[in-house]
């Protein structure tokens, strides 16, 4: 009974020492696999841009100065009765801005890095 026992921890040992080994094996051999991968997607000079931060050959610079328009406008009638005849009220209105603005862009260039968060900026100008 001793000697089952016995056998049955080495081998419950052997087991969570094996699965140990593989996991950290695994997880060596995908940190590889990701620096090969970034290592194969760009040229040499710009390696060490993070492709999921970076656009690889690229530049930050910004668009040509754009006019943007945004308008609102409303209108309606309103009949109030009084005594029985109508009265009708009329109105309305507009609202409208006009801005200038550059918004960012990534030419491309050799050998350069341009930030993605760089996509979204736009500047009033």
């Amino acid at each position: 009974m001793k000697k089952n026992l016995l056998f049955a921890v080495m081998a419950a040992g052997v087991v969570a020492f094996s699965a140990t080994v593989y996991f950290q094996g695994n997880s060596a051999s995908s940190d590889l696999l990701l620096a090969n991968v970034e290592a194969l997607s760009g040229d040499e000079g710009v390696d060490d841009c993070d492709i999921f931060t970076y656009v690889r050959d690229a530049v930050e610079n910004y668009s040509e100065p754009t006019r943007v328009t945004t308008s609102l406008s409303t209108g309606g009638t309103i009949v109030v009765t009084i005594g029985g005849i109508d009265f009708p009220i009329s109105g309305g209105g507009e609202v409208g801005v006009t801005k200038t603005v550059r918004y960012g862009i990534c030419p491309s260039k050799d050998n350069n890095c341009c930030a993605k968060s760089h996509l979204s900026v736009i500047q009033e100008l």
